[in-house]
């Protein structure tokens, strides 16, 4: 909760924090001075001020960001703001275009506080550290040799340095010796969030050039996946494993998500946030539909081409009861198929990802992937699509299905294919993808599960 107070002739921010967010960030009330005796600026500050720590703060999540650069932060935006305006006039100064403080702040207030929690974080913590980096001049002295300045820095600290280095900055953890760095796939990460920044700077008339174009360092994100599909003998010893053929899965989610991800390709996220409304019928075949919900933020899709129907593979729907389960959630009037995966930072998934790759895959006799690969719930998506091409369906049909961009990480799109054309419909998919995934796996024992509610 936000006031304003006047102390000796001035204006004062203050805000008091819940109790969740004062353990973490150790403070219980933040007064910051708003340098102005105007009531009007005052008002306008603090509307500012606000607009930030929203964008920043989440009461129900706890925040990764330390009070010192809560205060760091709020600091700049104030300082810009006397700058330009003392006495309601535009003070003596070589340059009197924005500040990054200032730039950054509205981004962030007005663009990303429309994005998940998570997204928030990432885009703040970057920007901060550019401003840490290169330091908080007018948005025209910005070149690219800052965007430079800020790659290489990051390139000499630590994976995760503000968990480990409280209210020091970038450039003091970077002035030490590690022994650890951040990986080139992270520094490319909040380049392109610098990017994106900047082309925001750009569309608003502050700048002409995005000085992060070009900045990204070698080594990168490959252009193929490092999730390595799984093996029919690793498939054969999960399903066969106790906690399936003994039905030791003590909850719903548990026994279905690695199921449906190996017979629709669908990502953990999109399979966690389903509602029970999602499972529908069309053309006599029962499909998972995969889209966006408007009543909940946190259940988004990762492309536009996610947003798609998937038809379900008859071993989900005749062999297990897939759809009769769904039916059985329904009836307790429970909205999703599976209530007890939560959002974490605005995204579903995260707690069943670590569920599946803390305490389910170890226990599973799995074959090591190769070096610089690795096995985790997204290999199911690789392997139903490796299946799928191997089994001759056409790479249009798998991408549609998949809701994928193709091997190259884009979606090729054809005049004639994609501009003109429908998609293809889901019986045409039913028969040229599904019906061509079989595993050669005994799945018979597991629909004796009481999560299995196949018609006997």
């Amino acid at each position: 909760m936000s006031h304003l107070i006047q102390h000796g002739g001035n204006y004062f921010f203050r805000y008091r924090f819940s109790p969740n967010l004062e353990s973490v960030l150790g403070l219980s009330v933040f007064k910051l001075s708003l340098k102005t005796g105007s009531k009007r600026d005052a008002q306008r500050r603090a509307k500012r001020l606000n607009k930030v720590l929203q964008a920043l703060l989440d009461p129900a999540h706890p925040p990764v960001i330390s009070g010192d650069d809560l205060r760091r932060i709020l600091t700049n935006i104030i300082d810009q703001a006397e700058a330009n305006t003392a006495s309601g006039k535009p003070k003596e100064s070589p340059d009197t275009s924005p500040k990054l403080s200032d730039l950054i702040a509205e981004y962030l207030g007005t663009v990303i506080s429309k994005k998940t929690r998570g997204t928030q974080d990432k885009y703040g913590y970057a920007l901060q550290e550019f401003i840490e980096a290169v330091g908080n001049k007018p948005i025209s002295m910005v070149g690219h040799k800052d965007a430079r300045l800020y790659a290489e820095t990051l390139d000499k600290v630590p994976p995760n340095y503000r968990k480990h280095f409280v209210g020091k900055t970038i450039r003091e953890v970077a002035a030490l010796s590690h022994k650890r760095f951040t990986s080139p796939r992270t520094i490319n990460d909040k380049v392109g969030v610098l990017g994106r920044f900047f082309t925001w700077c750009i569309n608003q008339g502050h700048i002409e050039t995005n000085y992060a174009q070009g900045k990204k360092v070698q080594g990168g994100k490959p252009g193929f996946s490092t999730h390595e599909p799984y093996t029919l003998n690793d498939l054969r010893e999960m399903f066969s494993h106790s906690l399936y053929v003994d039905d030791r899965h003590w909850k719903a989610f548990k026994f279905w998500l690695p199921l449906l991800g190996l017979f629709t390709g669908a990502r953990l996220s999109e399979l966690c946030q389903a509602y029970c409304k999602d499972i529908v019928q069309i053309d006599g075949i029962w499909c998972l539909h995969i889209r966006p919900s408007q009543k909940d933020e946190n259940t988004r899709l990762k492309t536009r081409n996610a947003n798609r129907i998937v038809p379900l593979h008859p071993v989900l729907v005749s062999d297990l009861g897939f759809v009769e389960f769904v039916n059985r959630v329904r009836r307790t009037r429970a909205k999703r198929i599976f209530p007890d995966c939560k959002p974490y930072r605005g995204k579903y998934g995260k707690d069943t990802s670590a569920w599946f790759n803390d305490r389910f895959k170890p226990k599973i006799k799995i074959t090591p992937p190769r070096p610089g690969f690795k096995k985790d719930f997204h290999s199911f998506r690789v392997t139903f699509i490796n299946t799928a091409k191997q089994a001759g369906a056409d790479i249009r049909m798998i991408e549609e299905t998949a809701g994928h961009s193709d091997s190259t990480g884009q979606r090729q799109q054809s005049m004639s294919g994609d501009y003109y054309a429908s998609p293809y419909n889901v019986r045409t998919r039913y028969e040229g993808v599904i019906l061509k995934i079989s595993y050669d796996i005994d799945f018979a024992p597991l629909a004796s599960s009481h999560w299995s509610l196949r018609k006997r």
